[in-house]
């Protein structure tokens, strides 16, 4: 589900995730029921993302909210929060500031870019995540 400027869009399936970013804009949220969901190719945006959460003994109602494959962040992507999700977070070009993931199963971070002065991911959070 879509949240943009007061007015709610749906998409299902397991290709939902990549529907509603592909017609979001920055500053939108994005909400992911349980299940398995294939990722966008990129991420260039600054969103905020509640999945139904990440452990099976919380979310055992609704079942886990999940990412295939990477979720490969980009400049464009900073301010994000990502909560209640598991994902494997790949941020590239390594100028992305301000992310939080929150209450998320990580199964691995990456980051990769060629460090340039004043231009370094700064300010990220990883909250009560497993």
């Amino acid at each position: 589900m879509l949240h943009h400027l007061g007015t709610v869009q749906i998409f299902s399936g397991n290709n939902g995730f990549v529907d509603a970013y592909n017609v979001a804009s920055s500053g939108d949220t994005i909400y992911l029921g349980g299940g398995i969901y294939n990722p966008p190719a990129t991420i260039s945006k600054s969103l905020v993302v509640f999945g139904a959460g990440a452990n099976l003994d919380s979310s055992s109602v609704t079942g886990t909210t999940s990412i295939t494959g990477s979720l490969n962040f980009y400049e464009g992507a900073d301010n994000s929060v990502y909560q209640g999700i598991t994902a494997w977070p790949t941020f590239n070009n390594l100028d992305i500031d301000n992310f939080a993931f929150r209450y998320c199963k990580l199964t691995a971070i990456n980051y990769y870019g060629t460090y340039v002065a004043a231009t370094t991911c700064d300010n990220h959070q990883y909250i009560n995540c497993q």
